[in-house]
């Protein structure tokens, strides 16, 4: 009987971007017939529904035996980690099987762009050379970017035949359902004029104060523009006292929805200075809704913009210029439908199925 299993290891699952691409991951295989598991570090109240878990509860130099244990009594067809830790603890489970007869393949998936500022310091360099000693010992690494794949490659050492780029899932029919959702009526009277909008986690690295200061500019050009910034986070509190004096600024709390209000935007800003794989972008490309977003070396939406056609890509911190690719969106309804038409088709290429494919040429490979 042909090996089905497949194995995603996680850190103890929590909300966010990790957690929503295991389990669309696990959604997808699936769907194809694979018998799917979650291990995580430690069990949470939150957990993947309809798969079954395992929990290491174990510290850093346990993991790596009790990985070896599981791998060794179940022989998945493959297992994936995600992020640094965990990509760790793989590779010496790999290590101490020592069995090259076992035919599970060992995949780490790397989702960040800043593990070169994170490892700068003369300090780090034996660190740095025990994670490239580490993740050789992987079948191979996964990056979500290019710029991902640069940063690991720059920080590390590793070879590019190492490291492929597969980025992370979206699931297209779910957005299309979701995002026609119904909005409550003082939600409606809100995208009834032009509105920007940005949705995503209230931190220091999402630079909304930008977003801000790019929002009172365009009020000079249009007095009934309004933003609409949807989230929670540490940033919250300072980002309701910066616009507190501002007209037409909307704040609304998190939802696990939000392609219900970006559906109805006019331009998504993103102003993040440094993203692996921002989902956000895509799913707001699902909706037909253009992005204007900030670049530099980190950020790793370069691969889903397509700066003129899509969106527009503006070099970090230059605000000006930010302003005037938001105005002509706004100013140009026709231009803007195209670029919502190129979004809707850029969008497809980040399709579950299409990455599950991809994930599958890489075991099968």
């Amino acid at each position: 009987m042909k090996n089905k299993k497949i194995f995603l290891y996680t850190p103890s699952l929590q909300p966010g971007g990790v957690f929503n691409s295991n389990k669309l991951l696990a959604e997808g295989f699936a769907k194809k017939g694979y018998k799917v598991k979650i291990i995580t570090n430690r069990k949470t109240n939150l957990e993947i529904e309809g798969f079954e878990h395992i929990h290491l509860n174990a510290g850093d130099f346990v993991r790596p035996f009790k990985l070896k244990k599981i791998i060794l009594e179940e022989k998945p067809l493959a297992i994936f980690s995600s992020m640094q830790t965990q990509n760790i603890s793989l590779a010496l489970a790999k290590m101490l099987i020592n069995n090259t007869n076992i035919e599970t393949k060992f995949f780490g998936f790397i989702r960040t762009t800043d593990a070169g500022i994170k490892y700068k310091s003369i300090v780090h360099i034996p660190f740095k050379k025990l994670v490239k000693f580490l993740y050789k010992k992987l079948d191979k690494i996964i990056t979500v970017s290019s710029t991902a794949k640069k940063d690991i490659i720059n920080t590390f050492g590793l070879k590019e035949e190492l490291i492929n780029i597969i980025p992370n899932p979206v699931d297209l029919k779910l957005i299309d359902s979701l995002k026609i959702q119904s909005l409550k009526e003082e939600e409606e009277k809100i995208f009834k004029s032009k509105t920007i909008i940005f949705v995503g986690r209230f931190a220091k690295v999402k630079n909304i104060d930008m977003i801000i200061e790019v929002f009172k500019k365009l009020k000079i050009y249009f007095s009934n523009l309004n933003l609409v910034l949807v989230g929670d986070g540490e940033e919250k509190e300072n980002i309701i006292k910066i616009s507190r004096n501002i007209d037409n600024i909307y704040i609304l709390n998190f939802t696990p929805n939000p392609t219900k209000y970006i559906s109805k935007s006019s331009v998504f800003v993103f102003t993040s200075r440094d993203e692996g794989f921002p989902r956000v972008v895509v799913e707001s490309f699902a909706c037909g809704t253009p992005v204007v977003a900030f670049k530099n070396e980190f950020s790793g939406h370069v691969d889903i913009i397509d700066d003129g056609k899509n969106g527009f890509l503006v070099p970090f911190g230059d605000i000006d210029q930010f302003v005037e690719k938001v105005k002509i969106l706004l100013e140009n309804e026709d231009l803007r439908k195209k670029f919502s038409k190129n979004a809707i088709e850029k969008a497809k290429e980040f399709e579950l199925d299409k990455i599950i494919s991809k994930l599958e040429e890489l075991i099968y490979s």
